[in-house]
């Protein structure tokens, strides 16, 4: 299966509930939960494979931002463990043709592994890399198209 920007089931809320994973302390929502709570949570994951894609923070939400940088937590269970790492990419974007096709290109601006127990550096980028291609822009589902480069 590929990876999809869907909702989180409420079974798959209740598993994210024992993980008591929390969002990073940078993030407007530090000090909650990751993936629970009152409705939706939406997320760009690959059911199959069990990685999920958080999208935790941007510099727009701080207003004394230079550089638009995404903060994502990428969530993959492997083995029965689980695996959380945090990454910061700044996104470039534009309209590439005139059929409004946008062009993004990801760069990376850090990461910490520190809970990442049994995959590498190599494996998390891979696997952060397909997850961005389907987040495409703000994880939307919509008819816009999208070429994703990367700078990492």
């Amino acid at each position: 299966m590929a990876f999809i920007n869907d909702y989180l089931t409420e079974e798959e809320k209740a598993r994210f509930e024992g993980y008591n994973i929390m969002y990073p302390r940078e993030s407007v929502h530090a000090g909650l939960k990751l993936g629970v709570g009152k409705g939706k949570r939406k997320c760009t994951l690959d059911r199959e494979r069990n990685i999920y894609l958080f999208h935790t923070q941007n510099t727009r939400d701080r207003f004394d931002y230079e550089e638009y940088i995404d903060y994502f937590t990428l969530v993959v269970l492997k083995n029965g463990v689980i695996n959380v790492a945090y990454i910061n990419v700044e996104q470039k974007s534009g309209i590439l043709k005139e059929d409004k096709d946008y062009d993004y290109l990801w760069i990376c601006k850090g990461w910490n592994m520190e809970n990442v127990k049994n995959f590498s550096k190599e494996e998390l980028f891979k696997y952060l890399k397909e997850a961005l291609i389907s987040y495409g822009c703000c994880g939307r589902v919509n008819n816009l198209k999208y070429v994703v480069k990367f700078d990492f």
